[in-house]
């Protein structure tokens, strides 16, 4: 079960998310969104030593809250992009089939195998970009860094987890 710590109304409570699997679903990560807009819409304001400690806490929350958040990007963005692999695959090899049941020369075969057949869906990197609100290279640039961080940095993942 994932705990995510959320600050609502100038002082800080926990919320549970989580679904079968374990992770928040779209819709529990859009109510924490909310969540957190209320607090820097409020304006939390501190008049003493008291609550100047308690914004200093909403700092360090928020700043967990940032980093448990790019590292669940880095997560997402890998699991989206393998998924993106094995459907692009199993395309490839529908395409692949349909050339050779035709009957073409087998350069359109390999083409069709390899995926140049020119046209198709926008890269993996562009559609990251598009959901992050990020041009195509910035979103292909996303995809690298989540790869390393997921399958290279594992002790750097788990520090912004």
């Amino acid at each position: 079960m994932l705990v995510v710590g959320v600050l609502s109304e100038g002082s800080a409570s926990i919320v549970r998310m989580s679904n079968r699997a374990g992770a928040p679903t779209a819709a529990q990560v859009h109510a924490l969104v909310q969540s957190l807009a209320r607090v820097a819409a409020d304006g939390p304001t501190a008049t003493d030593g008291d609550g100047a400690r308690e914004l200093l806490a909403m700092l360090e929350g928020l700043e967990r809250v940032k980093a448990a958040a790019a590292a669940a990007q880095a997560r997402v963005t890998v699991a989206f992009t393998t998924v993106c692999d094995g459907l692009e695959q199993q395309r490839r090899e529908r395409r692949a089939a349909r050339a050779a049941a035709s009957g073409a020369d087998r350069f359109t075969v390999w083409r069709a195998r390899r995926g140049r057949t020119g046209g198709g869906a926008p890269s993996v990197g562009a559609q990251v970009g598009l959901a992050r609100r990020l041009s195509p290279n910035r979103g292909a640039r996303a995809v690298g860094t989540a790869h390393v961080l997921v399958a290279h940095l594992p002790h750097t993942l788990a520090a912004l987890s």
